[in-house]
Order: C-alpha cells, then sequence, then structure tokens
C-alpha cells in the first residue's frame, strides 16, 4: 500500500492509559481522509475492469467497453454511460448489484426519461435530436456576485476597445478582498467555459490576470457579465444523422 495510505490508516490513541502505545488499523476508508478518493477509485476501476472494460490510459476516468460498444465516465460518485439499450441495462443491473445507487436513462422509449441532469447539465431528448445545456447557475451566480443584475446587457463577451484601454491603462491591483473576488468569478467562468463557446476567448482574457488582477482587469469580467444577463443560457442542438 502507498506510505500515506498506510498512515492514514493508523490511528494512534493516547488519551487512555491503559491503550497507550496501541493503534487502530481501519479496515474501511474514513470519510475526510486524504486517501478515501484514491480508494474509491481503486475501487470502482476494479469492479469496472472486471465487468471487462477497459480503463482509459490519458484519463483514468473513463472507460471503454468493446464487446458491449458501452462508453462510461467517472465523476465522483457519478457514472455516466452511453450506447445499445440492452447493455445500459446490463450496467445498470451490475452497479446496482453492487453498490447502492440510483439510475436513469434518457432515450426514445415511453419507460425513457425525455430530459435527465448530468453533472447540473441539462440533457434532452426529442424528435429533432439531443440538446445539452450548460448549467446556468454559474451564469446567474457571476451576474448577481457582481450586482448587474438589473444591468444593461451587451451583445458580445468582449470587444477590443475594452481590451486595448486596459493594455493601455491597467490601472491600480485590486483590493486583496476584490482580487479573491475576482479569482472566484473567474474560476467559475473557467467552468462554465467547457460548454460555452460563446464565452471562451472573454474567460481566457480574464483569467490572464487571476494572479494580479488590476482595475482594468475588472472591466473586462463586468462585460462578460454584462454579456450573460442578455445570455444567460446557451442550449446546443446535436441534431439525428442520417445513415451513409
Amino acid at each position: 500500500l502507498h506510505k500515506e495510505y498506510r498512515r492514514q490508516r493508523q490511528m494512534c490513541i493516547r488519551d487512555s492509559d491503559s491503550a497507550r502505545g496501541m493503534c487502530g488499523f481501519l479496515l474501511r476508508h474514513m470519510y475526510g481522509t486524504q486517501a478515501a478518493a484514491d480508494g474509491w477509485q481503486q475501487e470502482y476501476a476494479g469492479y469496472m475492469r472486471e465487468l471487462g472494460f477497459k480503463q482509459g490510459v490519458a484519463s483514468p476516468c473513463v472507460f471503454v467497453h468493446a464487446e458491449r460498444n458501452l462508453a462510461c465516465s467517472v465523476h465522483g460518485d457519478d457514472f455516466t454511460s452511453c450506447g445499445p439499450e440492452w447493455a445500459v441495462e446490463w450496467f445498470k443491473h451490475k452497479l446496482a448489484a453492487k453498490y447502492e445507487s440510483k439510475h436513469d436513462i434518457l432515450g426514445h422509449q415511453p419507460k425513457h426519461s425525455k430530459s435527465i441532469r448530468v453533472l447540473n447539465r441539462v440533457l434532452s431528448w426529442a424528435d429533432h435530436g439531443i440538446t445539452y445545456e450548460a448549467d446556468q447557475r454559474h451564469a446567474d451566480i457571476v451576474v448577481q456576485e457582481l450586482g448587474l443584475t438589473e444591468a444593461k446587457s451587451v451583445t458580445t463577451p468582449s470587444c477590443k476597445e475594452d481590451t486595448d484601454r486596459m493594455l493601455a491603462e491597467p490601472g491600480s491591483p485590486l483590493p486583496p478582498a476584490e482580487a479573491t473576488q475576482y479569482r472566484a468569478l473567474a474560476a467559475r467562468l473557467n467552468y462554465l467555459a467547457l460548454d460555452r463557446q460563446d464565452i471562451q476567448f472573454a474567460t481566457k482574457e480574464v483569467a490572464k490576470y487571476m494572479a494580479t488582477p488590476s482595475q482594468g482587469n475588472w472591466i473586462l469580467l463586468k462585460r462578460l457579465a454584462r454579456y450573460l444577463v442578455g445570455a444567460p443560457r446557451l442550449v446546443q442542438h446535436f441534431a439525428w444523422q442520417g445513415k451513409g
């Protein structure tokens, strides 16, 4: 076992004279210990391999079952899989036999759900295809944190004039409290930008100055937030593709 893993599992008991010098050996991971996350990863990854999945090399959170044409990604304790219905049903029953779990299947049959949440992204099934909506809460939080709920929106998340002005006159560094808020909002926008192609460039410009944000950088952040006032949601549409 890993040295840190062994250290976490040994709990020295010093409060009682009768137990002085004794220690306890954990048979299971305790929630909150440093090795708990790694232990869970080893647990589910081992079980997935037992079921015939091949674990990703570049991303060990991705698994593929070639014989069943089934792909699965794991984020914490959330398993998201895609494949033929019979394969998904097989995997659902295998997980239920091993772990206490809840399941939901997005599909075309009446028994299937027509809208589900995956890590707070909304996936919907329709006759014309599948839609994918980013988690709107992050956009709402950015706007609220900056007090721009009632502000006039802008049509673009960034503009060359603001960037040129910021580069020419960056202004003084932000006070510590505002600098902390700037970094927190920039990090939230980075997460949102994974699902929002429309703000990726503007978010990259904001994130460039996270180390030492200035008054000029604050202007870039507020413009991006004002764009989100008018465009709080982005829904991507993936139309069904014909054969051939």
